[in-house]
């Protein structure tokens, strides 16, 4: 396993979040959380220029880029392992300017996003 903050490839990158993303959907309450969301999120990694999006209720995982997602986040991998290992929140780095979304969304859709994004930070498993 590799430690947190080594030398990160897009594959090793690809592997860690694949099951993160599994576990997340599986978990009780998060169905009905999710539930009407029909959106695709994506993620992109310029450091490393790797990106996955994730869709509809059930978070589909995919590798690569989206045809045209609803919502794009832009980040540093080293940022999403942060926020993924609980030394950071996304909230600080949004304030931060860590992270970009784009487009701006309706605040419907924004406030979904917000809420999935902290479900993920909890539902990090070490």
């Amino acid at each position: 396993m590799r430690e947190f903050g080594e030398s990160l490839l897009s594959e090793d990158f690809l592997k860690w979040n694949r099951p993160m993303f599994e576990r997340f959907a599986s978990r009780p309450g998060v169905r009905e959380a999710l539930k009407g969301f029909d959106k695709t999120l994506q993620f992109e990694f310029s450091d490393i220029n790797t990106s996955f999006f994730v869709t509809g209720e059930r978070l589909e995982f995919h590798v690569g880029k989206a045809g045209e997602p609803d919502c794009t986040m832009k980040m540093s991998s080293e940022t999403w392992e942060k926020i993924m290992s609980g030394n950071m929140s996304f909230e600080m780095a949004f304030v931060g300017e860590m992270i970009v979304g784009t487009p701006l969304a309706p605040m419907d859709f924004a406030y979904k996003v917000h809420g999935l994004l902290g479900l993920l930070g909890i539902a990090r498993e070490k």
